[in-house]
């Protein structure tokens, strides 16, 4: 059993407080679908989700999961209002949704009522999509956008050698390497040791 308490003063960019209904609202949306955040919820049981007050919500489980915090906070977990439409996207974050044109362009205004009152720090994020790895490194390259991310290692010198800062930055990311422990070679502690 988790219980989960909401941080006061979140508001949704459609100015809708956030609250323990739109938490129950998601938990049941995303089981609802299939996808990669139903597999991880299928230990919630759904038909004990309990609002306990507004921002506070009993979770109870059918088994035990340490983790499960860490499943909320995967980005497929976003919480949505209740009675969310696709067709007017609305979250809790620093930008809210401006314009979206596939392929070429999404722009996010900053959202005034942010919970961190001091930020974001731009006023607007605007993201152009790039059909190559080759055109997105040169947009860089000639000043037609400030960042990228995922630059290609063969591109890093050329990035660096034209006067541009990289930023290596580690991720949170994981590679789980599950091992059946009851059976060899993985049932010799030191060889799953040696994985460390």
């Amino acid at each position: 059993m988790w219980t989960l308490r909401l941080r006061a003063g979140v508001s949704f960019h459609n100015g809708k407080p956030l609250d323990a209904d739109d938490v129950i609202f998601t938990l049941r949306r995303i089981r609802s679908r299939p996808g990669t955040g139903a597999a991880a919820l299928g230990i919630v049981d759904m038909d004990g989700l309990r609002k306990i007050d507004a921002r506070t919500v009993r979770i109870p489980l059918t088994q035990p999961h340490v983790l499960f915090q860490d499943e909320l906070a995967q980005y497929y977990m976003a919480i949505v209002p209740v009675g969310f439409d696709m067709t007017r996207p609305v979250g809790t974050g620093p930008f809210r949704f401006g314009s979206f044109q596939p392929g070429k362009m999404s722009s996010f205004p900053r959202f005034d009522q942010y919970w961190r009152t001091d930020q974001p720090y731009v006023d607007e994020l605007v993201i152009l999509d790039f059909p190559s790895d080759d055109t997105r490194v040169q947009a860089l390259l000639n000043g037609t956008v400030d960042a990228i991310d995922n630059l290609p290692p063969n591109q890093i010198a050329d990035v660096k050698a034209a006067g541009a800062s990289v930023l290596v930055s580690e991720s949170g990311a994981w590679n789980p390497f599950t091992m059946r422990v009851d059976k060899p070679p993985f049932n010799d502690v030191r060889v799953r040791q040696a994985f460390g």
